[in-house]
């Protein structure tokens, strides 16, 4: 029995210091797992993490650059967006101040021909002398004209080289006030004399008989305008269009205002 019990806590002391060995060791091995597996673990995956770094900082670089170029095109187009405002503003007033030069040299050239009337319809012929037929257009109207109250008077091109209606006398007189004197006479004959009116047989100009018509001698923009507005009156049922001091009127009927008729776009204003 002595023995055996011995022996019994031999065994008891070997198993004891072998759990504690046992322990010890599986201490160590953990302690060596979490200090040594993730050294492991970057060691292996190193390369490809530091490549993966690179390419991220790469990257974030050429998002910064894409950033920064956005942001000067962003301020240049803002730039050119205000110099376009700039230069849209500068073009209209540099239109409206053309468009009132247009119409101020306009109005001088008009202004040059105040003294001036202008006869067309009449027959053209070798000798003729321009100022001869209007000084017989005097004398069918009652106007007398005297020998120095011609300053110049001569046929003028014709606007459209292709018609073929005689080209129009020019007749310069000294002043405004004769001249508006001359056509009021012409405007008077007419008036009194329905059924015969101004005609080249009346000058004594021979051939065929053909109206002859007494006006102010309009710029060729007036005149195409005065063209245009007689048409538009007649498309419209205005029955009154002329001329009064290089100015064209229109009427449409006898108890309704005068219209001026400065430039075409009034025209589409008429109702």
């Amino acid at each position: 029995m002595g023995d055996n019990s011995i022996e019994r806590k031999l065994v008891d002391l070997i198993c004891s210091k072998q759990d504690a060995f046992m322990g010890q060791v599986k201490t160590e091995i953990m302690s060596f797992i979490k200090e040594e597996i993730p050294k492991l673990i970057r060691g292996s995956f190193a390369p490809e993490f530091e490549s993966l770094k690179k390419k991220l900082e790469g990257l974030e670089t050429s998002m910064t650059f894409i950033g920064e170029q956005y942001e000067d095109f962003k301020k240049s187009f803002e730039t050119q967006t205000e110099e376009m405002k700039l230069l849209k503003n500068e073009n209209e007033y540099l239109k409206k101040k053309m468009t009132g030069m247009e119409a101020r040299l306009s109005d001088m050239e008009q202004q040059s021909r105040q003294n001036n009337i202008e006869l067309n319809g009449i027959p053209e012929h070798k000798q003729e002398v321009p100022s001869n037929i209007v000084k017989q257009l005097g004398k069918v109207i009652s106007f007398n004209i005297g020998e120095n109250e011609i300053a110049s008077c001569s046929r003028v091109a014709k606007i459209n080289k292709d018609s073929k209606a005689p080209r129009s006398i020019v007749c310069q007189f000294p002043t405004k006030l004769y001249r508006d004197n001359f056509l009021a006479a012409a405007i008077k004959y007419n008036k009194a004399n329905p059924d015969k009116k101004l005609s080249s047989t009346l000058l004594g100009i021979g051939g065929k008989d053909a109206a002859v018509f007494v006006a102010e001698h309009l710029t060729p923009s007036n005149k195409s305008l005065h063209a245009e507005a007689r048409i538009t009156a007649r498309n419209k049922g205005y029955k009154f269009v002329w001329v009064r001091n290089g100015k064209i009127l229109v009427r449409k009927n006898e108890g309704s205002p005068a219209i001026v008729i400065s430039k075409p776009e009034t025209l589409k204003l008429l109702s």
